[in-house]
């Protein structure tokens, strides 16, 4: 074999080796990292520990599924002020919910972090609030407690109300 041949020979070697270990570093590269977490990075643990302790421990027996809820009397002025919902299931329902009623047929509030306005009339002893995003129906039980009461069935179906209580603000 010449010289010639010979250095032919080795750089053939020398580049099938370079391609060898790029084809390599390429094909490890290509493997998904794991990032490390920095400060600001929220874990999935993280959330799940969050979720346990987003409520605030308040329930009301009005609020259970079934519960039988005994409308009581109640005057339009019964109704004015402001009003809102703290228990864990208003927060996992809406966030938040606050409402002010208005004598002159009119309602304000933030729920679900939006600023909404709109219209009540009194329907018996029982306050219709709607607006284009809420329909719902206030009244008071026999012991003096407001519920907000929202029916989550379909128009073909029987009703089916969620029941919120607020509190006077």
């Amino acid at each position: 074999m010449n010289k010639k041949g010979l250095l032919i020979g080795l750089i053939l070697v020398v580049v099938i080796a370079l391609i060898a270990v790029f084809a390599l570093s390429s094909r490890s590269s290509d493997k998904p990292s794991i990032p490390e977490p920095s400060d600001d990075a929220v874990l999935e643990e993280d959330l799940d520990e969050e979720e346990e302790f987003e409520g605030n421990g308040i329930a009301f027996e009005e609020e259970d599924d079934g519960a039988n809820i005994v409308k009581a009397a109640a005057k339009e002025s019964d109704f004015y002020g402001t009003w809102e919902a703290t228990s864990d299931m208003a927060i996992y329902l809406y966030g938040n919910f606050e409402i002010t009623i208005m004598p002159d047929g009119k309602w304000k509030g933030n729920i679900t972090e939006e600023n909404m306005k709109g219209k009540w009339r009194m329907e018996g002893n029982d306050m219709h609030v709607i607006n284009e995003w809420i329909d719902v129906t206030l009244c008071f039980t026999q012991d003096g407690t407001l519920v907000m009461q929202r029916n989550d069935a379909e128009e073909d179906e029987d009703p089916a109300y969620i029941n919120t209580v607020l509190t006077k603000k």
